[in-house]
């Protein structure tokens, strides 16, 4: 059964993802073999149940609020939270709520996942100003026939957590 990888991004509170980055060691170099700044398409505010243009994600689906994720633009205050810098472009991606969740779609990453290779996925991430936030981040591995219907559903029993990270944000 061919693996694949998918970066996953799931929020606890209110939390805007500002860079994603799929890291995979070749010798003694790391190679970057995937990353995203969710700079397409431009919106103005938060544009909530979006995903970027790009075929490169999906967006949960079906779970209470889970569709409460979208893209945001850094130069337009939405109602209740500040304008926000990315040195990664003009835009990040908002999760709220626990059933959020954005995925890697289908072929995504191009990236089989092999025994005994270390993987790095690293991310920026912030809160709404006076507030904090929790995240958890996971590296997923997929069987080939797991399509983005799987990937989206934030119950799926498809694939197979490999690593996951969990945090706190605070000012």
């Amino acid at each position: 059964m061919k693996q694949t990888s998918r970066a996953c991004a799931h929020s606890i509170c209110r939390i805007s993802l500002l860079f994603l980055a799929l890291t995979l060691p070749h010798a003694a170099n790391a190679e970057v073999v995937f990353s995203e700044s969710f700079e397409s398409p431009v919106v103005s505010g938060f544009d909530d149940n979006t995903v970027p243009d790009n075929g490169n994600w999906v967006g949960s689906s079906g779970a209470y609020n889970a569709s409460v994720r979208g893209l945001y633009n850094d130069f337009v205050a939405w109602p209740g939270t500040s304008k926000f810098s990315t040195p990664y472009g003009d835009q990040g991606y908002m999760l709220a709520y626990s059933t959020t969740q954005l995925t890697t779609a289908q072929g995504a990453t191009g990236q089989t996942i092999t025994a005994g290779v270390t993987y790095t996925l690293t991310f920026n991430a912030a809160f709404e100003s006076g507030a904090s936030a929790d995240y958890k981040a996971e590296l997923v591995a997929f069987a080939a026939a797991d399509d983005n219907a799987a990937r989206e559903d934030p119950n799926s029993p498809a694939g197979t957590v490999v690593a996951s990270a969990t945090g706190a944000i605070t000012a």
